[in-house]
């Protein structure tokens, strides 16, 4: 698709578009969200940092929000839950380190 095209895209769903070309002045004038720019400054920035999509980012999400739960609900002391997430990521992080070990000698 053509850059010009993605663009028309994001703005009828009024979403970021996923170009780095994506800050002419013409798509950020037409763009519904008045604070796109903003947003495409943020990503373009030495700083911005993403999380890949792994199984272990899945984990690390849901665990959080879990331990997020018992913090609030008084069920468990934050470090206690904050332990118990670092020890669940702990283990499927070896497994995965595992199996990428096994993909680079099987090759």
């Amino acid at each position: 698709m053509k850059p010009e095209n993605i663009e028309e895209l994001a703005i009828g769903q009024k979403i970021f578009s996923p170009l780095i070309v994506s800050d002419r002045e013409d798509f950020i004038k037409r763009h519904p969200n008045p604070f796109i720019k903003v947003f495409i400054d943020s990503a373009r920035s030495q700083n911005a940092k993403y999380f890949p999509s792994t199984t272990a980012f899945q984990l690390y999400k849901r665990e959080l929000k879990n331990a997020f739960n018992e913090v609030i609900s008084l069920k468990k002391e934050p470090e206690e839950s904050l332990d118990n997430v670092q020890k669940k990521l702990d283990i499927e992080l070896a497994k995965q380190r595992k199996y990428e070990n096994s993909r680079v000698k099987a090759n």
